[in-house]
């Protein structure tokens, strides 16, 4: 199994980050590995802190997974870090911006991101939609233990859109062995389930609950986890609280 780049996604959400990174614990493998532990990886970083850091976006986005237009040149960070998704395109902002309270000691910096017009660039649609901003990186084997921590800000809950539903999203790229789960029958054999390397995607989203729809009439949030090689989703923690949030996965 292979780790592989980390995916950060939104849909019409305003987040923050401050600090995103790669490790490897190196060594024997653990039952449990703290995610933020071992050794960073080079390349595989970043703490927007740089004050010549810059997002150059070469709009139009892409929409690839929409209307199959991949716009190049994609988007992507002065540092060469993060890029512009070629499936489905970008968040409308992205901006270095000063670390809101409460953040990391000596923080001075951030990285804001927001979707304002998710899909097709300029044609408007009565579904939702998804952004994604990635990390540019290389394949970790599993034996190293690899984890990534990112530090996210939430605003409060009256700035989100009023909209129940997924808003944010935390992913990493995972190859491993998947087996088709079905068997076929023919006249005289009976073919066995195949096995084959995909790629899945894991991680944790945020869903938010609009008091819009909410039978207790007031704005919630939570976490919604997916975490294994079936792709289901399992429910999280409840968000009670907005501002900042330390987010981990590893991977052993």
């Amino acid at each position: 199994m292979f780790f592989s780049w980390k995916h950060l996604l939104s849909r019409h959400c305003l987040a923050l980050f401050a600090g995103t990174t790669i490790l490897i614990a190196g060594g024997e493998a653990k039952a449990q590995v703290i995610p933020g532990t071992g050794t960073r990886i080079d390349g595989s970083w970043d703490d927007f802190e740089d004050e010549s850091w810059e997002y150059i976006t070469n709009l139009p986005k892409s929409s690839t997974n929409v209307d199959k237009d991949t716009r190049y040149p994609l988007g992507q960070s002065t540092n060469g870090v993060w890029t512009e998704s070629a499936k489905r395109g970008q968040p409308d902002v992205v901006q270095r911006v000063p670390t809101p309270e409460g953040g990391l000691p000596g923080s001075k910096s951030s990285l804001l991101l927001k979707s304002l017009h998710t899909g097709v660039p300029g044609h408007g649609s009565r579904s939702s939609n998804q952004d994604d901003l990635i990390m540019t990186g290389s394949m970790v084997s599993v034996a190293y233990s690899p984890s990534v921590v990112t530090r996210v800000y939430l605003p409060p809950f009256e700035e989100w859109e009023d909209k129940t539903g997924t808003s944010f999203g935390f992913r990493a790229a995972v190859k491993a062995p998947m087996k088709s789960g079905s068997s076929s029958r023919r006249r005289f054999f009976r073919s066995s389930p195949s096995t084959k390397i995909e790629t899945i995607y894991l991680g944790m989203f945020i869903q938010f609950n609009s008091k819009t729809d909410s039978p207790n009439g007031e704005d919630s949030a939570m976490f919604v986890v997916r975490a294994d090689s079936s792709g289901q989703d399992f429910i999280g923690p409840e968000i009670k609280q907005t501002g900042w949030w330390t987010l981990g996965m590893s991977f052993t």
